[in-house]
């Protein structure tokens, strides 16, 4: 320790010991004792007490219709009350102050005004002494919601008003525990004060639910007249012969003042007083923007038959409670709202990449909102809106799988969407077999086996056929009726051949036309040996020559109509003509060897087939979306 520390801790243990401090006992003891520093008092500060002048008036802080509150000096305590004092001195006047002093100090709760005390003036009449409070009335700041913004920093002015309700409902819940109903409830009789504190006022013309025997309150059993505020109060304060006065009662005032924080007005309204009571057995108007979850509290509480509202205060107070515990989920729908207006926009706009962002956005806010309140209706309905205007969307942009995926998980569909995506793929079944069909009937590689098996027999045929007149030394071979004989004779093998295979040589565009142009090449080969042979007598060297052209006409024509790559046949078909022209003597070698090279040329090219067929199939499996 430093000597300035040690001097320190030295002179409180001799102040100690000189005012009679015994240092001496049980040190765990003597720790757990209250040191209480020397008390001097300065003359003239008992003398209040002494003299009997316990309060001081001063300025007058409210003034009601029988009362008036003005601000004092209570002198024994040092502080500041509020006194109320009579402005009339009749029994009715006196009467009710008694009452409101008897139920308020009866009523010991922090959202009830303290009574200090209940005195009577030199005159005999009584006045009543409470805390001073320091506020505002609740109905004033209702008509100010910039100033509830400042003053308490209440970013939500209606939940800030709600919570001030809520203060009001405890107030009741416990006054209703102690056998007191209120019968008055207004925002004009609830004071705010300074730091948020909540105070339930003028209890005036509260009755008791039970006789203490006392004769100090008035009973509900005994309330037959009228008695409240006609703009606030319930069917059965109009009185009766049957009087119907419980804690009902407060719960439909409870539920008057919920009404105007919603609408800004009081429940009851007319041009008339008896218009203003005739009101009171009507629903509550309320407006279309209020929240349904309030406006089904204020129905509630508002019933004009007492055993339609709530059973008690607390089920009020949890129901509001409810509503508040709820509000974020209502904003979390409310920015969905938002994000569900947008898309509109931009999916008008065509921007599917942002769309489906803000789609993603707003789905999860709505997703949220109903995890925060299961019960909730609106974040279900949104999220339900929404997700029907997407897949509307999207259907109509054609995206079918995106559109039934998202109805799937959609609780009801309208029966118009549901038909208009049914028809939508059914179309697109039929175009995808449309385009199966078509992607079938282009497949080259289908049949190539059997176009291989039909090059190498009638090719091979073809080869030897034009050779036959040289190997056995006839020329006349050639002639117009052998001709015809030969071309005959191919058609029924190619008619054979296609007739057993025919599921692969009709299968495909290309096996068919393949077909068909043989048909062609030999019915045109038949009629050209008709028509030149018999009826135009040409010779036969010459009628090989026209032969040659013919099959390199018909070559070049499936150049353009099957295959690009029978350009060798086609070449070799117009070069065996120019030679056999000639040399009319060789036109059958010449035909022959145009024929071997269709043969080679058809074999090469089913060969290729083959491998394109294999780097297509490559292809689609690494990227699919290309086929």
């Amino acid at each position: 320790m430093t000597s300035e520390l040690d001097a320190t801790i030295d002179a409180a243990l001799a102040t100690l010991a000189a005012a009679g401090f015994d240092a001496s006992g049980d040190l765990a003891t003597m720790a757990q004792l209250t040191i209480t520093p020397p008390v001097s008092l300065r003359p003239g500060l008992i003398e209040p007490l002494k003299t009997g002048e316990r309060l001081r008036l001063g300025r007058t802080l409210g003034e009601g219709g029988m009362g008036i509150v003005r601000l004092a000096e209570q002198r024994v305590l040092h502080r500041e009350v509020a006194v109320k004092t009579l402005k009339e001195h009749h029994e009715l006047s006196i009467r009710k102050l008694l009452q409101e002093a008897w139920i308020t100090g009866s009523l010991e709760h922090p959202n009830v005004v303290p009574v200090h005390d209940l005195g009577v003036d030199e005159d005999g009449v009584p006045f009543l002494v409470m805390k001073k409070i320091e506020g505002e009335v609740w109905s004033e700041l209702l008509l100010a919601p910039e100033r509830v913004r400042e003053r308490f920093g209440a970013d939500d002015v209606l939940e800030w008003h709600l919570r001030v309700l809520l203060q009001v409902c405890r107030a009741l819940a416990y006054a209703h525990a102690r056998g007191v109903v209120h019968r008055d409830l207004k925002p004009e009789n609830v004071m705010v004060g300074s730091f948020g504190e909540v105070y339930v006022l003028d209890w005036g013309i509260a009755v008791a639910l039970a006789d203490d025997g006392s004769g100090r309150l008035p009973l509900a059993a005994h309330a037959t007249s009228v008695a409240g505020t006609p703009a606030y109060m319930a069917p059965e304060q109009l009185g009766g012969a049957d009087p119907r006065i419980t804690p009902r009662t407060d719960i439909y005032l409870l539920g008057g003042m919920l009404f105007e924080l919603l609408t800004g007005r009081p429940p009851h309204s007319g041009d008339s007083l008896r218009a203003i009571l005739a009101a009171l057995f009507a629903p509550p108007d309320l407006p279309d923007d209020a929240p349904e979850e309030l406006a089904r509290i204020v129905r509630r509480a508002m019933d004009a038959d007492p055993e339609g509202r709530f059973e008690n205060v607390d089920q009020l107070r949890l129901a509001i409670e409810g509503f508040l515990r709820h509000a974020d989920a209502r904003r979390l729908a409310a920015k969905a709202d938002v994000l569900r207006a947008r898309l509109e926009i931009v999916q008008r706009d065509g921007a599917d990449e942002a769309a489906e962002t803000i789609f993603a956005e707003a789905r999860f806010a709505y997703r949220a909102a109903i995890d925060a309140w299961p019960g909730g209706d609106e974040a279900r309905e949104g999220l339900d809106a929404l997700v029907l205007a997407r897949a509307t969307h999207l259907l109509d942009a054609g995206d079918l799988a995106g559109c039934a995926r998202l109805l799937g998980g959609a609780r009801e569909v309208p029966t118009a969407l549901q038909e208009k995506l049914a028809r939508a793929q059914k179309d697109e079944r039929a175009a995808k077999d449309r385009a199966a069909a078509r992607e079938r009937d282009e497949d080259r590689d289908k049949g190539r086996r059997t176009r291989a098996f039909f090059a190498a027999v009638l090719g091979t045929l073809w080869v030897i056929f034009p050779l036959t007149p040289s190997l056995i030394g006839r020329r006349e071979l050639t002639s117009a009726t052998n001709v015809a004989l030969v071309a005959s004779f191919f058609l029924v093998v190619v008619s054979g051949l296609t007739l057993w295979a025919r599921d692969s040589m009709l299968g495909t565009r290309l096996n068919r036309a393949i077909v068909g142009m043989l048909f062609a090449l030999l019915v045109m080969q038949l009629v050209f040996a008709i028509g030149f042979g018999a009826f135009l007598e040409l010779p036969p060297p010459q009628l090989a020559v026209g032969l040659i052209f013919f099959h390199a006409t018909l070559a070049a024509c499936a150049v353009v109509a099957v295959d690009f790559w029978l350009v060798p046949t086609a070449i070799a078909f117009v070069a065996a003509f120019f030679v056999a022209a000639g040399n009319p003597d060789h036109a059958n070698a010449c035909m022959s060897a145009a024929n071997g090279v269709l043969l080679v040329n058809a074999l090469v090219i089913n060969y290729l087939d083959r491998w394109r067929g294999i780097v297509d199939r490559a292809k689609s499996e690494r990227d699919p979306s290309s086929s």
